[in-house]
C-alpha cells in the first residue's frame, strides 16, 4: 500500500508521514525497512506467526512486495530471520513479487535469494521493456524483434529453476482465456493465480496443456 493510501484511511492521515504528499511514499520494502513502521512490521510478523504455529495455518507464505535492489533483499530477508520468517524455518517459503525491472535484470541474484517469485501477468510488458533496455546498453541485443514474451518468459524460468525457485503468475484474466493459461503452462509456470470459480476449469485447461509438452 502506498502512502497516499494509507494517509486515506480514517485517521490515516494522523499518522502516515507525508500524508500522500507527490514525491514521497512508503510501499512495499521500503515501507518495511524504514524506521516509521517497524514497530507496525513486528506486528505483522507476529500475527503472521500466531497464524501458522498456532492456528495451524501452516500454508500461510510470506510474499516480499515492490523490492528495489538486491540491498533491499538482503536487508528484507534478514528482518525476516530475525522474525522467526526466513527461509530456514522449515516448510516457511519467502516470495519475491517481481515488480520492478531490476527483478528481472537480476533474476538469478534474486531467485538466489527466494523460494519464488511471482509475476503480475500485466506487468510482463513492462517488465520486458526493462529487460531489454538493459541488454541494449550492454550491447548483448542489437535487434530486438517484435513480440519476445515468450523468449522472456522461458529464459527466466530457466533462470529461476537453475537456483531453485519458483515461478508464479498472477492476473484477473485467467478464468476466460484458455490461450493464455496454455501459453503460462507450456512456458514452464510453476503455478497460475486464479479466483475460486474458475478452478475447474482452468485445471482442465492446464492438464490439457500439459499433455501436449
Amino acid at each position: 500500500m502506498e502512502s497516499k493510501e494509507f494517509a486515506s484511511l480514517m485517521a490515516g492521515g494522523r499518522f502516515e508521514p507525508g500524508k500522500g504528499e507527490k514525491g514521497f511514499s512508503l510501499r512495499g520494502v521500503g515501507r518495511y525497512l524504514s524506521d516509521h513502521y517497524r514497530e507496525v512490521f513486528d506486528l505483522e510478523c507476529k500475527a503472521i506467526r500466531l497464524a501458522r504455529e498456532k492456528k495451524g495455518f501452516r500454508n500461510l507464505q510470506v510474499m516480499v512486495p515492490h523490492c528495489h535492489s538486491l540491498e533491499e533483499a538482503d536487508r528484507i530477508l534478514g528482518l525476516l530471520e530475525q522474525q522467526g520468517l526466513g527461509r530456514t524455518g522449515g516448510d516457511l517459503q519467502p516470495s519475491l513479487s517481481c515488480d520492478h525491472p531490476a527483478n528481472v535484470i537480476h533474476a538469478r541474484e534474486f531467485a538466489g535469494r527466494f523460494r519464488g517469485i511471482s509475476m503480475d501477468a500485466r506487468m510482463i510488458r513492462r517488465l520486458i521493456k526493462g529487460w531489454k533496455d538493459h541488454e541494449r546498453g550492454k550491447g548483448l541485443r542489437q535487434e530486438v524483434k517484435g513480440d519476445s514474451t515468450e523468449e522472456f518468459l522461458t529464459r527466466f524460468i530457466d533462470i529461476a529453476h537453475g537456483q531453485g525457485c519458483r515461478v508464479f503468475i498472477r492476473g484477473q484474466t485467467f478464468k476466460r482465456s484458455r490461450n493464455l493459461v496454455t501459453f503460462f503452462a507450456e512456458a514452464g509456470v510453476d503455478a497460475l493465480s486464479v479466483n475460486p470459480e474458475g478452478i475447474p476449469r482452468v485445471k482442465r485447461w492446464i492438464a490439457s496443456a500439459e499433455k501436449k509438452r
